[in-house]
């Protein structure tokens, strides 16, 4: 922890200059002190590490770094006010992987936001909420960025900005091929077939909040902010069939049934479809066939013994 801690109190000082200390001193240094006895407790056997312990130590990130944005903005001469988002994001008990009550948090948020002067701009972590009774939850992968689309459809903005390490959705992941183009504009409905489908630069929960209040998203580069990035939009510009990107996913398997008697594949399609979902294996397509149908699936070492459940009548064939 003490290298985490020396990070931190570099960065502030190199942003805050001759306020640091005092800063350092009245909201830093409380809450790694507050941090470490969580830790020194877990590591000496006298907590246990449950997921609702996991998520109060994986907030200490957001509210640090969020209170140090804040005050660095203050002495750039923007007036700021920080909140914690632990008092707006209203959420499940769902440790790990929190779902957001939407229309609680709208109203926490509507409570709050428009009472601050116009002039003042709000900063809270993202990634971090609580359960009505006060508890610190995560919203799991995306959670930073579905924050900031909930907070923005709570208050009804003009527009949601996410900013990353890419110029936008791209026509492919550059990780794969580094020669892929940006996508100027993409629907809602495009960009989270994209994101489920395997692009890395949105999560597909973050495009609900905004699509049911018809917000534009835009992805920009934090490190190009002179390129326009994409916009995510309700309709997007582009004639039918034309390909905009192509998404991919490691780490799969495709389920081939084959079946003798077709008018038994519906039931054989839902029974296995069920049976996965009992297992938590997500099933990201289902291509149905003459004379069969088609699974892909996430990779799981259970696959081998729930397709032995599967009627003898029916060949199975697994890539």
């Amino acid at each position: 922890m003490g290298e985490l801690r020396n990070f931190h109190l570099q960065e502030t000082r190199r942003l805050l200059r001759s306020q640091a200390q005092v800063f350092v001193e009245q909201s830093i240094a409380p809450k790694f002190h507050e941090l470490h006895v969580l830790l020194t407790a877990l590591a000496e056997g006298d907590r246990q590490l449950t997921p609702q312990l996991q998520d109060e130590i994986l907030s200490y990130g957001e509210r640090l770094s969020s209170e140090i944005v804040s005050a660095a903005f203050n002495r750039a001469g923007i007036k700021t006010a920080h909140l914690d988002a632990r008092q707006l994001i209203l959420t499940d008990n769902q440790f790990t992987h929190a779902a957001p009550l939407y229309w609680e948090t709208y109203a926490k948020l509507r409570r709050t936001l428009p009472y601050l002067s116009e002039d003042t701009v709000a900063v809270l972590g993202g990634f971090i909420g609580a359960t009505e009774d006060g508890l610190t939850t995560t919203l799991g992968r995306g959670g930073s960025d579905l924050t900031a689309s909930i907070v923005g459809a709570g208050i009804c903005a003009n527009e949601i900005q996410i900013w990353t390490d890419v110029d936008g959705m791209l026509t492919c992941d550059p990780r794969v091929l580094d020669a892929g183009h940006r996508v100027r504009t993409i629907s809602y409905r495009e960009a989270e077939e994209m994101a489920r489908l395997g692009a890395k630069v949105l999560h597909p929960s973050t495009v609900a909040p905004a699509v049911r209040q018809r917000i534009p998203i835009t992805i920009r580069n934090t490190r190009r902010p002179e390129i326009e990035g994409t916009q995510i939009v309700a309709k997007a510009n582009g004639s039918n069939g034309t390909v905009k990107s192509i998404a991919c996913k490691t780490g799969m398997t495709v389920v081939h049934l084959d079946v003798r008697h077709v008018g038994g594949l519906p039931s054989i399609t839902e029974g296995l479809g069920n049976l996965f979902a009992r297992h938590n294996i997500a099933v990201e397509l289902v291509q149905a066939r003459q004379g069969g149908v088609s699974f892909a699936v996430e990779n799981s070492a259970l696959l081998p013994e729930l397709l032995r459940k599967v009627d003898q009548s029916v060949q199975v064939r697994v890539e």
